[in-house]
């Protein structure tokens, strides 16, 4: 048999099947490329505290232009996103956020309200290369609202757990209190891309009116040293 018989043709339609599944492998390489690179990048310089600690994420609240912007953090070190189960999640009107635990330069506008029936708020966030994790936020609730909080953790966003917590349980009062969570001493906290930590709503969250509230969300750590 001749040898020319091993090479074999194509028809147009094999050859634009060919080219489409070319153009889909460059597409997830690429893709592929940016996932390996994506830790690398930070677009900013870290912000560093006066107790050395950086900001790793914050979320303000102020901006209500969609239900997904007001959950979008302010300032992110890599992923970072909040879940809310609850009957409905808007923001208070201008003004009626607060100042306490607020960034430099960050206005007292809007704030996370979190409707009745409430059950909790997952805050997923990433600690990758970095340590001494804490957690900090303003919060108060209405006079029907939530009259404490829970917070548990998990290292992948579905088992929670409390254990090794100096506190658990967080009464929650109808004027703004800061609330303050410390995982530095919590291994599943350290170096964790996946890590959440949860606000279960309790003693007053099943009503058919009230709210709880929630302003300058904010989440510091330490860089681990190589």
């Amino acid at each position: 048999m001749p040898l020319l018989v091993a090479v074999k043709t194509f028809t147009p339609v094999q050859n634009q099947f060919l080219e489409t599944m070319r153009i889909l492998l460059m597409i997830v390489a690429g893709l592929l490329l940016m996932s390996c690179t994506k830790d690398r990048v930070i677009d900013r310089a870290p912000i560093v505290l006066e107790d050395g600690n950086v900001v790793l994420h914050y979320w303000n609240f102020n901006d209500n232009t969609s239900s997904a912007m007001l959950l979008q953090p302010s300032i992110v070190f890599e992923e970072a996103s909040l879940r809310v189960v609850a009957d409905s999640v808007d923001a208070t009107n201008s003004g009626d956020g607060t100042a306490l635990n607020a960034m430099d330069g960050t206005a007292s506008g809007r704030a996370l309200r979190v409707r009745n029936r409430s059950q909790w708020i997952d805050i997923n966030f990433s600690t990758i290369n970095h340590g001494n994790i804490k957690l900090s936020t303003a919060f108060m609730r209405s006079n029907n609202g939530p009259k404490s909080l829970f917070v548990s953790y998990s290292n992948d966003g579905n088992n929670f757990i409390s254990q090794g917590l100096t506190e658990v349980s967080y009464d929650i009062s109808e004027d703004w209190m800061l609330l303050e969570v410390d995982f530095s001493h919590i291994p599943l906290a350290l170096n964790n891309p996946l890590f959440t930590v949860r606000f279960t709503f309790q003693d007053g969250n099943e009503g058919t009116s009230g709210n709880s509230r929630f302003d300058n969300l904010l989440i510091t750590g330490s860089r681990i040293s190589n």
